[in-house]
């Protein structure tokens, strides 16, 4: 028992954790055009870094791209506005557990009347 809480106590004291936050109005350029917004997003992702000292390794790439586009496709969406996110790191040894969150609300672009001039007569 006594071996089992000095190996807590040591996991304790040898690891480590942060986090940032972050917001971002749009994953894309709105400029004036018109939305609907579809709903609320929200959800996360984890991926592990192999990290010595002060040389970090990643054992994979971190899928953010992938992970922003899925939540749009999930969502029947154009894009993300409103963007809140958070990134968290979790070091036990020497291994790194990142794990990234969005918030966001997903949009639909408005359908744009083609506008046709009419000519005019000399």
């Amino acid at each position: 028992m006594k071996k089992a809480a000095v190996a807590i106590v040591f996991l304790i004291f040898v690891s480590c954790a942060t986090s940032t936050a972050g917001l971002v109005t749009s994953n894309t350029a709105i400029g004036d055009r018109k939305f609907t917004i579809v709903g609320p997003v929200k959800d996360k992702i984890s991926w592990y870094t192999l990290d010595i000292g002060f040389i970090g390794l990643p054992l994979e790439e971190p899928p953010i791209e992938e992970f922003t586009q899925n939540l749009i496709t999930q969502n029947n969406a154009d894009a993300l506005i409103n963007i809140r996110y958070w990134n968290e790191k979790s070091v036990f040894l020497f291994i790194t557990k990142n794990t990234f969150g969005l918030n966001a609300e997903a949009i639909k672009w408005e359908e744009i009347p083609v506008v046709t001039n009419p000519k005019t007569k000399k």
